[in-house]
């Protein structure tokens, strides 16, 4: 441990250990929250690439964790003019390597909420839209990790001043990538809301499926806290360990709160179970929020519809639908004992609705 510890004020002041604490419980939360989706999917056998992602976001952001811990040992949060020079440059040095991971993970969080979208919405106009959207995302972040680590040729002169050094304008630089990045949550957030719209269901089942794929909206908000956070701490730039502290703050709450609500829908079942046990029948039947279930065979009237099991689209759902919206993994099944076939612990989909028609 460095030699300013946690970070708790002693003889001068220091802001550290509010980072070191957050940075701490942060990521025992979402690391938790990881470890039950990834064991609700093992169980299902519904292990994908958006849970892939899910756990490098969350490997990224124990890198970031690390760093602004080990940048607090080293003085990051107290006053700069309190700090020897040789601790000054550890202290940024930790801040700078905190930089690329936060971005790294930021982008993963959104390829894998969009890689599970992908895994329910299957029809071509909406795979195209995904895969644009993340291209965006993707082009956006490899543009942002590059010039996060080439911000100052050379690079170590983005924690020692005393360099000769050329760097870019830092501060119009970090503004324009939280813009940027509030809107690609929102580009990510509104991109399955057009495809639920278009399902035959009740409003409030609508509604309530809508809800579901637009928990990420929590973590826009986050990111507009912390482009505030950005903004109010360029204008005392000068006492940057400091007066960042609060921004490290809110890039911890951002990172941990994408990870923890791409974990969400995973938990919607137990979940459901939970508030089916408090609430009773007004929450749903199988604690789904949807009304009558029913099995979606080849016909709709409670076929074997054995495929949808195996993640092969049936596509002569529901009332012989031309088409099909979802997958049928996704969608609730039940056989004619009322005991639940086997889904996916995501969502529990569509009981009496039919897929609008899709070509």
């Amino acid at each position: 441990m460095g030699p300013y510890g946690m970070g708790f004020p002693a003889d001068l002041p220091n802001n550290g250990w509010k980072l070191y604490l957050l940075s701490l419980i942060i990521i025992i939360s979402s690391g938790l929250f990881v470890i039950i989706r990834l064991s609700l999917r093992y169980k299902a056998s519904q292990i994908g690439w958006d849970d892939a992602c899910v756990v490098l976001s969350l490997v990224m952001s124990m890198m970031v964790s690390v760093c602004m811990q080990l940048a607090v040992e080293n003085g990051y949060g107290m006053h700069k003019s309190d700090l020897e020079t040789d601790q000054l440059r550890v202290a940024l040095r930790y801040f700078f390597l905190a930089q690329t991971p936060y971005k790294i993970s930021v982008c993963l969080n959104k390829v894998a909420v969009v890689l599970f979208c992908m895994r329910i919405f299957i029809s071509r106009a909406f795979q195209v839209a995904a895969y644009t959207i993340m291209g965006i995302v993707v082009a956006w972040s490899i543009g942002g990790v590059g010039a996060t680590i080439w911000q100052c040729v050379p690079i170590a002169g983005a924690w020692d001043k005393s360099l000769d050094a050329t760097c870019i304008d830092s501060n119009k630089f970090w503004v324009a990538y939280a813009v940027m990045n509030i809107l690609t949550d929102l580009m990510v957030l509104l991109l399955p809301i057009p495809s639920i719209v278009r399902l035959q269901l009740k409003p409030r089942d609508k509604l309530l499926v809508i809800g579901i794929f637009t928990m990420g909206g929590f973590v826009t908000i986050t990111s507009i806290l912390r482009t505030t956070s950005v903004q109010n701490s360029l204008k005392n730039k000068e006492d940057i360990t400091f007066n960042f502290i609060q921004r490290g703050m809110w890039t911890l709450l951002e990172m941990n709160f994408g990870i923890i609500s791409t974990c969400l829908p995973t938990l919607k079942k137990p979940l459901s179970s939970i508030m089916l046990k408090v609430f009773g029948s007004r929450f749903g039947t199988y604690g789904t929020g949807l009304s009558n279930p029913q099995r979606l065979g080849g016909d709709g009237s409670g076929g074997t519809g054995m495929d949808l099991l195996r993640g092969r689209p049936n596509r002569r759902l529901s009332g012989g639908v031309g088409g099909i919206l979802m997958k049928t993994d996704f969608v609730i099944k039940t056989n004619d004992r009322g005991r639940a076939g086997r889904t996916s612990d995501e969502v529990g989909f569509v009981a009496n609705a039919q897929a609008t028609h899709v070509k």
